[in-house]
């Protein structure tokens, strides 16, 4: 983790994880989140993308910096 004051006075915790270190929680979060941003643009394809995508989130291969 990194931790670190900007000069405004926010203060800032960064995190790197693995798509398969991911707690349940924040893996649904994601989840709900790219399903809010991607379902219109995918139209009537959603459903066989989303099972794609969620399979490629939590690969161990994905890396998230968390804020």
């Amino acid at each position: 983790f990194l931790e670190g004051n900007c000069t405004i006075g926010i203060s800032v915790y960064l995190e790197s994880r693995h798509g398969n270190q991911l707690p349940i929680p924040r893996r649904k979060y994601i989840q709900n989140l790219l399903k809010a941003n991607m379902e219109g643009t995918y139209g009537s394809e959603w459903p066989s993308e989303e099972k794609i995508k969620h399979r490629e989130m939590v690969a161990p291969e994905a890396r998230y910096i968390l804020i």
